[in-house]
């Protein structure tokens, strides 16, 4: 029975070590400037699926800086890049982002070198992140006054 509880245990150890190597592993992945712009986001977006976070951002960043001089290109990495951010609480990042992405629709030539949709879905994400902003507000405001209430 001993015998058993102590290979259980290094078993376990041995599986728990491996996954935290892997896991380690994969954010350290180099991204081929071989990929399509395609490639890259479609890796990224699998990786946010996954909740990957952070090897994610790595080909958004890539796609931005391999294929960022297409506007077309720079605006979908940049709103993919801004919604990681925005499922990783960074609202502040993902704010600006999306500022971002809405001020290029104001340029003469965005409506024949941009997809419209990407506007719409901005201003949808930034309309979202307003009303937790507003919920957290709520929430200490309420704070605030019961502590005052309770002095």
């Amino acid at each position: 029975m001993k015998k058993l509880n102590f290979r259980f245990i290094i078993i376990s150890a041995f599986i728990a070590c491996l996954c935290v190597f892997v896991s380690c592993k994969t954010n350290d992945v180099e991204i081929s400037s071989d990929l399509t712009f395609p490639q890259m986001l479609q890796r990224g977006q699998d990786a946010v699926a996954n909740g990957n976070y952070k090897l994610a951002d790595k080909y958004f960043i890539a796609c931005i800086d391999t294929y960022g001089s297409d506007l077309k290109c720079y605006v979908e990495a940049r709103y993919e890049l801004a919604t990681s951010f925005l499922k990783q609480e960074k609202y502040q990042m993902a704010k600006t982002m999306f500022n971002e992405i809405l001020e290029i629709y104001n340029r003469p030539d965005a409506m024949y070198l941009v997809q419209p949709k990407f506007k719409k879905l901005a201003s949808l994400q930034l309309q979202k992140i307003i009303a937790i902003e507003t919920a957290e507000q709520e929430k200490l405001d309420k704070k605030a006054k019961k502590a005052q209430t309770s002095e």
